[in-house]
């Protein structure tokens, strides 16, 4: 870990003056009007609707604008609750999990509101970097299904699970070309 920390300053040399650049033409106007707790409600629903969007991707826009209600923010903020419990959990049994899970929550962090805000609250476009933990875990997952082969031990809700994302692949292949 020792070995990391210049890399840690060399980040720091170009974030620095990229966020001192943004702050002089105010690029976050709407840090002031949030306080911590407003913020992290909004990081937590912002989490989630990129998750959501991850794996179901519909409504895709280059503007999102805030949430209306607090209801979708508690519910945001309860779910990914659960989710980081859940994250928890498995990082005593299997170390992978964990860290394509933190790959992709500290990739996506930056964008997440939670030093500054501005009028959208997701930007798809930086979902791209953070997908890659999420699918890797997802390969990994199908990788170990693939050597175990399909045989009659199967479980009913393994080949569920494979049926639905068939459906799945087909379905947005479809999409893709019309």
């Amino acid at each position: 870990l020792i070995e990391k920390i210049p890399l840690f300053f060399f980040a720091a040399a170009f974030m620095l003056p990229t966020w001192m650049a943004a702050r002089s033409v105010n690029a976050f106007p709407g840090t002031e009007l949030y306080g911590l707790f407003d913020r992290i409600l909004l990081s937590s629903y912002a989490l989630w609707v990129y998750l959501v969007k991850l794996i179901v991707p519909f409504r895709l826009s280059a503007f999102h604008s805030h949430p209306s209600t607090y209801v979708e923010l508690f519910f945001a903020l309860t779910v990914m609750s659960a989710f980081g419990i859940g994250i928890y959990q498995l990082n005593k049994s299997d170390k992978f999990f964990p860290f394509c899970m933190l790959f992709f929550l500290l990739t996506i962090w930056p964008v997440l509101h939670l030093l500054e805000i501005n009028d959208s609250i997701i930007y798809e476009r930086f979902l791209y970097l953070p997908s890659v933990g999420i699918f890797i875990l997802l390969a990994r997952i199908f990788v170990s299904w693939a050597e175990d082969e399909v045989t009659i031990t199967t479980t009913t809700s393994q080949r569920l699970l494979l049926f639905f994302c068939g459906i799945y692949i087909i379905t947005f292949s479809f999409i893709t070309f019309n």
